[in-house]
């Protein structure tokens, strides 16, 4: 899993409350979306990218900010990259 999907997925858990609204929200599986979030099953690319911009999607129009977005500009450019560094199948 890489740095920015976790990053995700707790702004999504902050943005909506808890893991399982955020998995609500995304329209994923609460089971499915623990196993990705957990490192339990191996996250398809196209999952990923869709986690990364409907999550994105998700904290915009919830207000979301995240904690250290004044802090460090890049932060937020953060959540829109993704790295296929650590994938196995490639």
């Amino acid at each position: 899993m890489t740095k920015t999907l976790e990053q995700m997925f707790e702004a999504l858990r902050v943005a909506t409350g808890n893991h399982s609204n955020a998995a609500r929200k995304l329209g994923i599986s609460v089971v499915r979306y623990r196993s990705y979030r957990n490192g339990h099953a191996n996250i398809p690319i196209l999952v990923r990218e869709y986690i990364l911009l409907k999550g994105k999607e998700i904290l915009s129009l919830s207000g979301y900010i995240g904690h250290d977005s004044t802090s460090n500009p890049k932060s937020q450019n953060t959540l829109e990259t993704v790295s296929y560094a650590d994938d196995s199948c490639m």
